[in-house]
């Protein structure tokens, strides 16, 4: 067998590994769900570090070239809308990572969905009222919504599914 017969197959292999991980349907065991959730955190740090970059250099070139404020907020705002879209990303890649992970499980993969909900509301909420007073409501509201993501990772990460039966 050539050497590029087994580069086409592992090309095929990485295509549709990256095609399979945007959709919402079929099953996956623990094992690929940890992986999925491991390349997220290290797409995270990555984004992370790479957002505190651009934000210093922003800093320290609006100090350095720029003594109008107004370019300097237009920089961030522009910098902030593409992390939000790389979160956003982020946010859809896990929901099908752990909706493919319920249905293993046997349940609907719209159970994702409280993993999101709570948090988004009450965020919505704290925008809304402002943020210089967060009432008890809204802290417990977080404290909830944290604990049931740790026991969903938990639940999806460690009992047996269908498919490694």
């Amino acid at each position: 067998m050539g050497e590029g017969t087994q580069r086409g197959r592992g090309l095929a292999a990485v295509r549709a590994w990256a095609y399979e991980i945007w959709r919402f349907d079929g099953r996956i065991g623990r094992r690929q769900f940890w992986n999925g959730v491991g390349l997220l955190i290290i797409s995270n740090l990555v984004f992370g570090v790479i957002g505190a970059g651009l934000v210093a250099a922003g800093w320290i070139l609006a100090l350095a070239f720029s003594r109008n404020l107004n370019d300097f907020i237009l920089g961030f705002f522009a910098f902030s809308l593409l992390f939000l879209s790389l979160f956003a990303l982020q946010l859809y890649w896990l929901l099908a990572l752990c909706a493919k992970r319920w249905h293993d499980l046997g349940r609907s993969g719209r159970c994702s969905i409280g993993l999101v909900a709570p948090p988004a509301i009450a965020f919505a909420y704290m925008a809304a009222e402002g943020w210089d007073e967060i009432d008890f409501a809204v802290t417990i509201v977080l404290l909830v919504c944290a604990v049931f993501f740790v026991w969903a990772l938990v639940l999806l990460g460690a009992v047996k599914g269908g498919s490694e039966l």
